[in-house]
């Protein structure tokens, strides 16, 4: 079993350059809340994790781009999928 088939990997850049890196377990329940867990966050304009038995919440301003890999399957309408970096 291929251990990185079976975690969702999320990186967060930071305004100031500096990454925060975090894995989840890939489960059921978060591909089917992946798009809300989406939509809340970006309404309620921060993250909420919970890491190590901690609450950890990072407000989108000081976030320059998060990278959530692999992409959920069931991403909202505005999402623009196969996307190519040049």
């Amino acid at each position: 079993m291929n251990v990185t088939q079976n975690v969702i990997r999320c990186r967060v850049t930071f305004m100031d350059g500096n990454e925060m890196a975090f894995v989840s377990e890939k489960s059921d329940e978060n591909k089917m809340r992946a798009t809300s867990i989406l939509d809340r966050m970006l309404k309620n304009q921060s993250i909420a994790l919970v890491v190590d038995g901690a609450l950890l919440i990072i407000p989108l301003t000081n976030i320059r781009t998060i990278s959530i890999s692999p992409a959920p399957n069931n991403l909202a309408g505005h999402t623009v999928i196969n996307a190519r970096q040049v």
